[in-house]
């Protein structure tokens, strides 16, 4: 979503395809979860995040741990993405 960005670049540096990026940016933007940039300097930019997967750790299955910072939320399965994508928007702003 960065001017001037090549999604070739970004999927190969994050190891996914560029096929999927354009998929996760459309389903993204429809849902309202991020929205497109513009020449104002207030919108912050997108980005990806890394993700680990702890080994073991079954017990956890269902379940999502995000840390922003030193903050973590953490929510099972059954959570709708509009509710998370508010907790998520909440805690960057906090």
């Amino acid at each position: 979503m960065t001017p001037g960005a090549n999604v070739s670049a970004v999927a190969r540096s994050h190891q996914v395809s560029p096929q999927q990026v354009f998929a996760w940016r459309r389903k993204a933007i429809r849902s309202g979860a991020i929205a497109i940039l513009s020449a104002k300097p207030e919108i912050q930019t997108q980005s990806f995040a890394p993700v680990e997967v702890a080994p073991g750790d079954g017990d956890r299955a269902g379940g999502l741990e995000i840390v922003i910072g030193d903050a973590t939320i953490r929510v099972g399965s059954g959570i709708a993405a509009t509710l998370l994508v508010e907790a998520i928007r909440a805690l960057r702003s906090a």
